[in-house]
Order: structure tokens, then sequence, then C-alpha cells
């Protein structure tokens, strides 16, 4: 009877450890405050649907008297070393806060989407340029 319960608790044990690294796996924190001066926060998304379909979503917070020119580009990769670009979409941030864009892709690459921005005040002069990825998947 000991060895069961203790097998048992032992497999309670595992199941909850790989459901908690799955669940942290599949979340994406967006970017941390205090990176940059002009960005209260940022946060950059990819999904890959089951018929090939990827959607890069993208949010970008800015501090008052800010304004931004963001790219989100999407990427694709063999070896995930060597990174070519897919599809980019250009966003006056002033007149959109987020953005959803996608596109078909091919079978048998990773993928990893971008968001890069240049951040400029409220006289139009340059602040600073600001980027963050997303997780990479596969389809």
């Amino acid at each position: 009877m000991k060895k069961i319960t203790v097998r048992a608790v032992s497999v309670i044990i595992a199941l909850l450890l790989v459901i908690t690294s799955v669940s942290a796996a599949a979340f994406e924190a967006p970017i941390s405050t205090y990176r940059y001066s002009s960005v209260s926060s940022m946060s950059v998304f990819l999904s890959i649907s089951s018929n090939g379909y990827a959607t890069c979503t993208a949010e970008m917070s800015l501090y008052e008297n800010i304004s931004a020119e963001m790219t989100i580009t999407l990427y694709k990769s063999k070896n995930k070393t060597s990174w070519t670009p897919v599809q980019t979409w250009d966003v006056d941030r002033s007149i959109l806060p987020s953005f959803e864009g996608g596109c078909r892709v091919s079978s048998g690459y990773y993928y990893m989407a971008e968001l890069s921005a240049n951040t400029y005040n409220r006289y139009g002069s340059f602040v600073e340029d600001v980027s963050l990825t997303s997780a990479i998947r596969q389809y």
C-alpha cells in the first residue's frame, strides 16, 4: 500500500511539473518598462494556425508627448541562427496603438516576429529605437 501511495504522489508531482512548464512556455511577457525611456510597455506575439497562417500581434504604450513609427517583421529560419524576412508591416503608432497582421507561411521552418520602432518627442526629435522579439514558433 505504501509503494502505491508513493508512486501515485510521484506521478501527480511529475504531472504538475509538466503542466506548469507548458503553461510558462506558452506565456509571453511584455517588455520590462525600465529598458526604455519613451515606452511604458510593448509586446509582440506570433501564432501559426494548423493550416499555415501566421498572425503577428503587437502593442506599444508610449509616455506622454512621445510618438513612434513601428515596424513589425516576420522572420523565418531553418536553423534558428540565420533569419530571413518574410513579411514587413509599417505602422504609424500615433494612428494605431496596436497592430495585427498575418500571412501564409511554409512548413519546415522556425518563425519569429520582431517589433521595432523609432520614438520621437513632441518636437519631432528622435529619442531612441526600441525592439522586441516574440517567442520562436515552428511550423
